[in-house]
């Protein structure tokens, strides 16, 4: 996650990627670690060492263990974007030469669909009459406006 992290915080830099992406895997790591610390009594794995099993249990984990401001576990569509960076970053090591195969493979977690909720027409007009001060976001106000 280390070396993946350094590797996409380049992105932020140049502006490929956003902050709030980067900080949502420095939590995603946060979390491995912590993970890490309860099951094996370590705070680091070599990248060979992570399996199936290890997947799983870490899912496990997410789901009804872990904690964040005083909540414990992580919903079904958090849990499945986490899982998702672990697979990420490990994509990144085997691009790297650091493993041969990504153990996330084999997770098949799905995203639980919910019902939209729709805007009124009052939440429309209010969007349409808010003023920006960018450009660019008055552009974004108007597409997402005319996809409503």
């Amino acid at each position: 996650m280390d070396k993946h992290n350094a590797f996409f915080e380049k992105k932020v830099t140049a502006g490929k990627r956003s902050k709030a992406s980067f900080q949502k895997y420095g939590r995603s790591k946060e979390l491995l670690v912590n993970f890490m610390k309860q099951q094996y009594g370590v705070e680091d794995l070599h990248s060979n060492e992570i399996s199936s099993a290890f997947v799983y249990n870490l899912e496990s984990y997410l789901k009804y263990e872990s904690s964040f401001k005083g909540r414990i576990g992580i919903k079904n569509n958090s849990m499945v974007k986490y899982m998702r960076m672990y697979k990420t970053a490990c994509n990144y090591c085997i691009r790297m030469g650091l493993m041969e195969k990504n153990p996330f493979n084999l997770y098949d977690g799905k995203l639980s669909i919910k019902d939209a909720v729709f805007l009124t027409h009052e939440e429309l007009d209010r969007i349409e009459n808010k003023k920006f001060s960018v450009k660019r976001l008055e552009r974004v106000k108007d597409v997402f406006l005319f996809s409503c």
